[in-house]
């Protein structure tokens, strides 16, 4: 049965969901959940399995099969119910009511409330990196029943229906007093979610089997399996064999996608409806990179339609913005980075002279770190690239390839970086994905503004922006701050990504239908 159809008969068919990002399978028989196991390959080891606390890929595409969000968005930027049935707002947009699902329960038999809505909103939500923006404006939040709850804001904040589409629902009665950070559910999670964790072998997979007890409809898949192999050809070997079945968005090496391309049993996707960019941040706290012409520089010396070309292997175009390419209405055509910053090697060389960075005897101006995460294939080419173009106008670099738990503590919690390169979703709207790139990030959370700048004009910016519908009027917030981000420059856009992802087309239908835009239809899979 297609999703198409599933979705009309019920808004159960299309509340199955995993992924992001961001926003990261062996066939038919196998597993001890059940005759239909589905092995997904990650590249990375999930730090642990709570995506309501982070945007990292592995975490979120394990977590959100365990976890739901109140709304879903589809590949056709449609908000779709799930944990919530319903909803509407005032005229203004300062209160939003969501009706939420009746007879679900969380995978302990506990039931599934309002309290867990509201608990949520006032406790987690400003520990996900795109909490920030509501939590500026939440007021206070209502529960008139069981099923209902009401999200009052002291001002407009126009997106928030799109937002929920990034928030999983924590169950309270786990997580209430207690530090959600190191609470023992982010390693043995409990959700509302089609499967329920079997086993977390760190390091190794993750095993889930299927929840029978699930309020949703469900597809074909018993047992779900996550399997760990940084080793990015040993992926695409995998699948080939098939012992894993499905390779998605971020982890899918795009040298491979000419040899599996043609052959009927593969499905190869693309998940472009959910804008990706490539950026480098600036540690502004590094004396060297406090200099913005040094920045400047270190921009106009960056190949960015190298990136786009060698890298993602023309699957990118180098970043026109500080907001992804594929978010057009946004951007104002005046703004072009590829033109303010054009790729220069001669002025990034004067910008470092007049800056007081002349090269040495040794034909080095100085050095600098470079940061990546591992197992994610357009991270390290990009900063291999980077290394390359940077070292050419005397700049030295010292790649740092690192384990996603330890990026995040060097970037974003202790800021032990110099450079730092990372792709990041766009979300859906730029208040909820692009904001967190530049707006004041003082309590450090992760997958945010790792430049350490915190600036008045870019923050106001994109606050007006979120209280009002008016696209026009949006876009003029929007490119007042991205013309202050320009002058200010704590992170560079490098390159706008589509995504691409691979599966077994001869052992499940329904693949077509099962990427969503950040979550997983599972309702749609069929086994072969």
């Amino acid at each position: 049965m297609k999703i198409a159809k599933k979705m009309a008969m019920t808004a159960a068919a299309a509340v199955a969901a995993v992924g992001l990002l961001a926003g990261c399978t062996a066939g038919p028989a196998g597993g001890d959940g059940g005759d239909n196991a589905f092995v997904v390959a990650v590249g990375t080891n999930p730090a642990h399995l709570n995506p309501a606390i982070t945007t990292d890929n592995s975490t979120g595409f394990v977590g959100q099969a365990v976890y739901e969000p109140l709304v879903l968005l589809s590949n056709d930027f449609e908000l779709v119910p799930a944990l919530a049935k319903s909803w509407e707002s005032n005229d203004d947009a300062t209160q939003f009511t969501f009706h939420l699902q009746e007879g679900v329960t969380w995978h302990d038999g506990e039931p599934f409330t309002s309290e867990d809505v509201k608990f949520f909103f006032e406790e987690a939500m400003e520990l996900h990196p795109l909490g920030g923006p509501i939590i500026a404006v939440m007021e206070s939040v209502d529960t008139p029943d069981e099923s209902t709850v009401v999200l009052n804001l002291s001002e407009p904040f126009g997106p928030v229906v799109e937002a929920m589409t990034s928030f999983p629902i924590l169950p309270a009665h786990i997580f209430a007093g207690t530090d959600i950070l190191t609470n023992e559910a982010n390693m043995a999670p409990v959700g509302t979610g089609p499967f329920v964790l079997e086993k977390f072998n760190t390091g190794d997979s993750v095993e889930l089997k299927k929840n029978e007890d699930y309020w949703g409809e469900q597809g074909d898949v018993d047992s779900l399996i996550f399997k760990v192999m940084p080793d990015n050809s040993a992926r695409t070997l995998a699948l080939q064999s098939g012992d894993v079945d499905f390779i998605p968005e971020t982890f899918f090496e795009l040298a491979q996608r000419s040899v599996l391309e043609g052959d009927d049993r593969y499905y190869i996707f693309e998940a472009g409806t959910q804008p990706q960019q490539m950026l480098m941040f600036y540690n502004t706290k590094n004396p060297v990179l406090a200099d913005y012409d040094v920045r400047q520089a270190l921009l106009r010396a960056i190949d960015r339609e190298g990136v786009s070309s060698k890298v993602y292997l023309g699957t990118a175009t180098p970043a026109i913005a500080p907001i992804p390419n594929q978010v057009a209405w946004a951007i104002d055509p005046s703004i072009d980075f590829t033109k303010q910053f054009a790729y220069d090697q001669a002025e990034a060389e004067k910008l470092l002279d007049a800056a007081g960075y002349p090269k040495g005897a040794d034909g080095k101006r100085f050095t600098v770190s470079l940061n990546y995460i591992t197992g994610l294939p357009t991270f390290a080419g990009t900063a291999e690239l980077i290394k390359s173009n940077l070292e050419q106008i005397g700049v030295e670099v010292n790649l740092v390839a690192e384990d996603v738990n330890v990026y995040v503590e060097s970037t974003f919690t202790n800021s032990t970086f110099d450079l730092s390169v990372i792709e990041l979703a766009g979300y859906a709207d730029p208040n909820l994905g692009s904001s967190r790139v530049y707006v004041c990030n003082a309590g450090k959370t992760a997958f945010a503004n790792a430049s350490q700048i915190c600036d008045d004009v870019i923050d106001t910016a994109f606050i007006k922006a979120s209280q009002t519908s008016d696209r026009d009027e949006r876009m003029g917030y929007f490119t007042e701050a991205q013309n202050r981000i320009a002058e200010t420059l704590g992170a560079a856009p490098i390159a706008s990504a589509f995504s691409i992802g691979a599966g077994r087309a001869d052992k499940w239908d329904g693949l077509d239908e099962f990427t969503g835009y950040n979550f997983r239809y599972w309702s749609a899979l069929e086994a072969k």
